[in-house]
């Protein structure tokens, strides 16, 4: 149950609104395109390509997954690609490995 102080939102309220408006600031003048997911070293991350891991990692491409799983699923994509530009900047793989390009 949330309380509520002389007429003050929930905290949970300001707390969004105040995440918000720091991510905003951050942007700059630019804000990201409505199909970017991420971005890795100024490097925009396309939804499209969350996408194709989902398909290639999922028994089921036509299944409805819960916003815990996906959730799941979109921090392995991120770890996946931050690990696979790390092998590309050790050299331990070759620029253009996986399924983008560094």
């Amino acid at each position: 149950m949330t309380k509520r102080v002389a007429g003050l939102a929930p905290a949970g309220v300001v707390a969004a609104a105040v995440t918000l408006a720091v991510s905003l600031c951050g942007c700059g003048d630019r804000l990201p395109a409505p199909d970017i997911v991420a971005s890795i070293d100024g490097d925009e991350i396309p939804f499209l390509e969350f996408e194709v891991y989902l398909s290639r990692n999922s028994a089921d491409p036509e299944a409805a997954l819960g916003s815990d799983v996906l959730s799941a699923l979109f921090d392995e994509f991120l770890t996946e690609e931050l690990v696979r530009r790390l092998a590309v900047d050790k050299g331990l793989v070759e620029l253009g490995a996986g399924s983008r390009a560094a």
